[in-house]
């Protein structure tokens, strides 16, 4: 019996051991990277190695996300580039992530508000930041980390760990609510407590993210949740959505097919994948009340027909190192591809206007966003000078940014060759 408890104990402390730290090397194609340039078309091809007239039928190079993951008790480290996938794949279990998980964290963390999403929880990517290195430089994760990461003004970022909390949810399971009315018909009051809104044209699908309990998950619920994932990512042309608006839709099928349902959050870390058509979109950040506000004043009553929205509630951490500091929303505009110059001209002309009267609209720097001496991007300029970053810059070794200077202004960029073949 000795002999048998001396060897329980070495195998106990050989499995410490090996979940203490998991060591995963890995290759991954990072998102769309065969069809089209990151981040749609437009600005983010400028500087692209495209070698046809056509960018949009262009096959580019190869976008690539490897790297050595490294997973202790508290940390997930990481060298090199990676995808959330990734890191959920070596974690062995779903991770905070955005709607879609094959995008490059190190691409996330230069654009200022990314967030991410495990279960009912939407936090900023910027609150599991423990440290990252920056051209070969280490530094631990403070209150100016939005400076020395944004845009990537200073540099490429080539590691970072993570607190290993963004592996854990507040539930072990959720319940998905929804109500869809005319947009004209809604109050605000509905919308407290809501954790995702879909906008189509004359309509509003408000969806709450309820913790349950893993007793109360009715599997068979899965199944819905299964069937809409696959429908909403079936290969379509582009022309579809100049005909049928993507986010109206979803959240219209969503509300048929999903209300009241129950998962598992271990089944479906994201209550929401994002469909993988090709779209232009433009994602504004701001206080969420504020923006509760504008939709109570008429935001999106006169949305352009092919249009839709997606707003979700984010709420940061007590001690957060971001810029926003009390709960915000996180409001994507699409438009279907080829219709950027429509897109910028509603956000420029109706919704920044709207939402400026209330509070103070930024713009996610990942995504699609206006050209120079657009007040958005001046607004969203503005709002981080607030925060302690320094802009109107005049040195960048290296801009791998449209707006690396963080000015108003649109520059020529390259992409880092190191992640490209």
């Amino acid at each position: 019996m000795a002999h048998l408890a001396t060897l329980v104990t070495i195998l106990a402390l050989i499995s410490n051991i090996a979940l203490a730290q998991r060591e995963t090397l890995g290759r991954s194609i990072c998102r769309n990277s065969k069809d089209l340039a990151p981040h749609q078309a437009s600005l983010w091809h400028e500087g692209f190695p495209l070698e046809l007239e056509e960018p949009l039928l262009k096959k580019t190079p190869t976008a690539l996300c490897e790297g050595e993951i490294v997973v202790t008790k508290d940390q997930i480290c990481v060298s090199g580039r990676v995808t959330y996938k990734q890191i959920s794949e070596a974690v062995g279990k779903g991770i905070h992530a955005p709607a879609s998980d094959t995008i490059s964290v190190n691409g996330h963390m230069v654009i200022g508000s990314a967030n991410v999403i495990l279960g009912t929880q939407a936090r900023f990517l910027y609150d599991y930041i423990q440290s990252f290195e920056l051209d070969g430089v280490s530094y631990d994760a403070d209150s100016t980390i939005v400076d020395k990461l944004l845009v990537a003004s200073r540099g490429r970022i080539d590691g970072f760990c993570l607190d290993a909390s963004i592996a854990t949810p507040s539930s072990l399971g959720y319940k998905i609510t929804s109500i869809k009315k005319p947009i004209e018909a809604f109050d605000a009051a509905s919308l407290n407590n809501a954790n995702a809104i879909f906008i189509g044209v004359d309509t509003i699908t408000i969806e709450t993210w309820e913790e349950i309990d893993s007793k109360q998950v009715w599997r068979r619920d899965a199944s819905r949740m299964k069937a809409l994932n696959a429908f909403a990512n079936i290969p379509v042309p582009p022309v579809v959505s100049n005909i049928v608006p993507v986010l109206g839709l979803l959240g219209t099928l969503r509300n048929k097919f999903l209300n009241n349902k129950t998962f598992f959050v271990e089944s479906f870390p994201q209550p929401l994948l994002a469909p993988d058509l090709p779209v232009e979109d433009l994602q504004l950040d701001m206080e969420w009340e504020a923006f509760l506000k504008a939709l109570s004043n008429g935001l999106f009553s006169d949305l352009p027909r092919t249009f839709g929205v997606f707003a979700k509630v984010i709420t940061p951490a007590e001690n957060t190192n971001g810029c926003w500091k009390s709960r915000t929303a996180a409001i994507d505009i699409q438009a279907p591809l080829g219709k950027g110059t429509e897109l910028d001209d509603y956000v420029n002309s109706v919704v920044y206007p709207a939402l400026a009267e209330l509070g103070t609209p930024s713009i996610s720097l990942g995504k699609r966003f206006p050209g120079s001496s657009s007040d958005i991007v001046q607004s969203a300029l503005g709002f981080y000078e607030s925060c302690g970053v320094e802009v109107d810059l005049t040195d960048v070794e290296n801009c791998y940014h449209p707006l690396c200077y963080r000015k108003n202004l649109v520059t020529t960029f390259q992409y880092p060759a190191i992640y490209y073949e």
